[in-house]
């Protein structure tokens, strides 16, 4: 098949539809596209199964990993290092023991209409890219495996934790729009690691431990070192997260996650039960947030959370409806649980009228603590 695609690169090849078996990477020259529709390739070993060059599209086909169990470092569907300009549409990916499209260094990216079901460690990755658009795919039942003791994702924009921010820069102006992500119960539905000036727009995120993720990125030590900033989170949808719908994090008071955007989101049943720093959503060590018009339903045990260090928010039209908590007595709708926050809480509807909320001993529509250097209008 590498024969093949050598012979005819720099055009566009209808594969014979079929099954086939696949135990070598299948390399797609640069500017060739592959029609793969009707046909099924199955993976027999520990490999990537398609490897993209620049310029390279590939529509179409159902791609069986070899393993849904254990993690495999080198088991997945699609991969690519620099593909520029690379186009995904319409792929089947199913039981990957790594990722089933994972691409590196990449810039105007179209991966769309894909499905991702039981991979091991994540649906889609990418990795220091720029200008892509991932949009209209479904990611289901994303697990960790038992090799993976670190964590999962249906999404990620991230980087290679290394100590050059340079050749291994965050993700830059990418589009996350309109995907289907559920089931990623050990972790995170749509994830940033670092990151600047990218969009996160009309996903629906469904069952997973946390909606939306929004943290810094580490260096090679694992230690935190850069964040992610400029970014928008507008118009998702976030249903049934067991630790918080959309967590935005800093690194610190020196070093904090600046200028994002958290608007319009939906979210029901968003926290975690018991646990009073849990809730719909989580903003920590950050300057010049926004958080506006978002609706919450049912969140546990709070609302919207100011955790610590958060310079120059606002927080304005929001509602939020019972907050609740089978455990925490004390509710809250909006709160700068802890404290250095300097902002503005401004036209936002709290309402607490369920019965599990009239038997709390206290339940808070805005809670500014006290004592701990907060400067809250």
């Amino acid at each position: 098949m590498n024969n093949t695609l050598i012979a005819n690169s720099g055009t566009s090849i209808i594969f014979p539809k079929g099954t086939y078996k696949l135990d070598k990477t299948v390399v797609v020259p640069a500017n060739t596209a592959l029609f793969l529709y009707g046909s099924i390739f199955n993976q027999t070993g520990n490999i990537a199964m398609f490897r993209l060059e620049a310029g390279a599209k590939l529509f179409g086909g159902v791609f069986n990993g070899y393993t849904s169990s254990g993690f495999q470092y080198n088991n997945s569907g699609i991969v690519g290092d620099y593909c520029h300009n690379a186009i995904i549409r319409d792929g089947a990916f199913n039981g990957f023991g790594n990722t089933a499209i994972r691409l590196k260094h990449a810039k105007s990216l179209l991966i769309e209409n894909c499905t991702s079901d039981r991979a091991v460690y994540a649906g889609i990755m990418l990795f220091s890219c720029e200008n892509a658009v991932v949009r209209n795919n479904t990611i289901s039942n994303v697990t960790i495996g038992v090799n993976n003791p670190k964590n999962c994702y249906g999404i990620s924009l991230t980087r290679d934790e290394t100590d050059d921010i340079i050749a291994d820069p965050p993700c830059t102006n990418c589009k996350i729009q309109n995907n289907y992500i559920v089931n990623v119960a050990p972790w995170t539905g749509l994830d940033m690691h670092g990151g600047d000036y990218n969009v996160l727009d009309g996903n629906t995120i469904i069952d997973c431990a946390s909606g939306i993720s929004v943290a810094p990125t580490d260096n090679s030590a694992n230690v935190k070192t850069w964040c992610a900033n400029f970014n928008t989170i507008t118009n998702n949808r976030i249903i049934r997260s067991s630790n918080t719908g959309i967590i935005l994090n800093g690194i610190n008071l020196d070093k904090p996650s600046i200028c994002n955007t958290i608007k319009g989101n939906t979210l029901y049943k968003c926290g975690k039960q018991g646990f009073n720093y849990y809730g719909g959503i989580t903003v920590c060590y950050t300057d010049e947030t926004l958080v506006s018009s978002n609706i919450l339903t049912f969140p546990y045990p709070n609302g919207i959370i100011f955790d610590y260090g958060n310079y120059g928010f606002v927080c304005n039209g929001n509602s939020v409806t019972n907050p609740e908590d089978m455990v925490i007595t004390q509710p809250m709708a909006i709160t700068c649980r802890e404290g250095k926050n300097k902002g503005i809480i401004t036209g936002n509807s709290c309402i607490g009228n369920s019965a599990a909320t009239k038997t709390y001993d206290n339940y808070y529509g805005i809670y500014v603590q006290s004592g701990t250097e907060n400067d809250v209008v």
